[in-house]
């Protein structure tokens, strides 16, 4: 079968394997064939409420089989998907279904109506809908277009660093992400991929879900929030192989087995990282409790649906890998030069994966896309390998008397220091310099440190400038929803610190 759309890959794989388990939630299993049938139901359903071909379709929905069903189906009936954060405040929501023109939207959480003015939109019960089929469910009944250009998708960027944006993606934006990420990837038939991340996110969506239906791979899904206790006890449960997280719940992870005593999991055969690089300190912990695993690290961005480049198997030091197949790469704008003497720049990405811009806001995707290239804001250079390393975000540097200082270094430098169990490190105003460096820090529990000992260590590993002019010890380093260090929420703090 040629792939068009993404439902197809969902159509091969219940044509090639239907008796297999796709998925599976904490009480039930689907294969192939039921999750077809199941979409397709949905699809049906959504029909006899009066969607159509481009309607757009929220899905305020918790990591659960009714997400996969909703997904598929409305891409059965070329309608836009439009993944709506499942935590979100009622306000968050409203604005979500405004930006967005969403006309229908499918919740388990009818009670979130109620809070909600709009008054032209149709809510749906998952819950109270009819599980029984009206029809034959023939996958034939259906739409079937072959336009890949065809809009899939708008998903709102995390907003780390601004307000948030809706990016547009084709399905030929994301069938091209999700085979090429699974291509590179190759989980086999016999592995087991568990799901860690919220459904809203572009990598769940696309390379995990999607790209472990092309592989014919089974993922479990389960309800967040999700502790690291918990995600422990699945692992053993589910008899996992392979997961996907930020580098925050690989610390989270690695903290709960140190504290609990757990001994190493031998099953676990690979690790993807994504949403921020792994520092060595971090991946020289987790690989005593995942001795058997493989770490991936990968970069991407919703805009580029998201997969950039990834780490390839044989790797035998971390990066961000090579370019993935059908995407190009380069670096522009050179500030700096990097670990092994390369320049450093913008990382400008192409291909296939491009999204189509930024929904009702031409100019902003003027600005950050100019003849097919996407300019992504984050800095980096490219080693003797071809191999990207992320050096930062460009809004991020530091300005210190006209030097360029990476927060990222630094914070990865004092990462390293054994009490310490998170950093963050921003600017602060300086009537001489312009800005100064400043750091937030969390120690680990029972643990202490005092900022004259953190001095003395970065006196020995970073240039003057470069050495934070304050250390703040605090409870809590705030995160946006994709697991990211905030800077936005830190500057606000350190403003008023100011």
């Amino acid at each position: 079968m040629t792939i068009y759309m993404i439902q197809d890959i969902l159509a091969e794989a219940a044509e090639s394997n239907p008796m297999k388990i796709g998925f599976q939630t904490e009480n039930h299993s689907f294969t192939y064939s039921q999750i077809l049938q199941q979409s397709i139901q949905m699809a049906e359903f959504l029909k006899s409420k009066g969607v159509r071909k481009g309607t757009h379709i929220g899905l305020h929905l918790n990591n659960e089989e009714y997400f996969i069903f909703s997904l598929f189906g409305g891409f059965l009936l070329d309608c836009v998907i439009v993944p709506i954060p499942y935590f979100s405040t009622d306000a968050e929501i409203e604005q979500m279904i405004i930006n967005c023109d969403v006309s229908f939207c499918i919740t388990t959480r009818m009670e979130i109506t109620n809070n909600i003015s709009i008054t032209n939109i149709i809510w749906i019960s998952y819950d109270k809908m009819s599980h029984n089929p009206t029809t034959d469910l023939l996958f034939d009944t259906i739409n079937k277009s072959k336009d890949g250009q065809q809009l899939a998708m708008l998903l709102s960027t995390s907003g780390s660093t601004d307000k948030p944006k809706i990016v547009m993606l084709s399905h030929d934006n994301v069938v091209s992400s999700a085979i090429s990420h699974g291509e590179r990837i190759a989980y086999t038939h016999s592995d087991v991929f568990l799901i860690t991340m919220p459904v809203h996110f572009s990598s769940t969506i696309v390379t995990q879900i999607i790209s472990c239906i092309y592989l014919n791979t089974k993922f479990c899904l389960v309800m967040l929030p999700l502790m690291s206790r918990a995600m422990i006890t699945y692992m053993r449960r589910f008899e996992i192989s392979a997961f996907s997280c930020v580098p925050t719940m690989i610390i989270s992870i690695v903290t709960e087995m140190e504290r609990t005593l757990i001994s190493p999991f031998d099953q676990i055969k690979t690790i993807v990282v994504s949403g921020a690089a792994l520092h060595n300190e971090t991946l020289m912990k987790a690989s005593y409790y995942f001795p058997s695993a493989q770490f991936i690290q990968t970069y991407g961005l919703t805009e580029a649906a998201p997969r950039v480049s990834m780490m390839n198997r044989t790797d035998n030091y971390l990066s961000s890998g090579n370019t993935v197949d059908g995407v190009v790469l380069r670096i522009v704008e050179e500030i700096g030069v990097g670990q092994v003497d390369q320049k450093i720049g913008e990382i400008w990405v192409k291909g296939r994966n491009i999204m189509q811009g930024y929904y009702r806001d031409p100019l902003t995707t003027k600005q950050v896309i100019s003849d097919g290239w996407l300019r992504t804001g984050d800095l980096g250079y490219l080693d003797e390998n071809d191999r990207l390393h992320i050096v930062g975000r460009k809004k991020n540097i530091i300005i210190v008397g006209g030097n360029n200082v990476y927060p990222e270094e630094i914070e990865e430098g004092l990462g390293r220091i054994h009490q310490i169990e998170e950093v963050i490190v921003v600017g602060e105003k300086d009537e001489i310099l312009g800005e100064v460096p400043v750091s937030y820090i969390k120690l680990k529990k029972g643990t202490s440190l005092v900022a004259s000992e953190i001095r003395r260590y970065c006196q020995v590993y970073f240039s003057n400038y470069k050495i934070p002019r304050k250390f703040y010890f605090v409870d809590h380093i705030p995160k946006t929803n994709t697991g990211k260090l905030d800077r936005t929420k830190i500057k606000q703090i350190c403003k008023k610190n100011e």
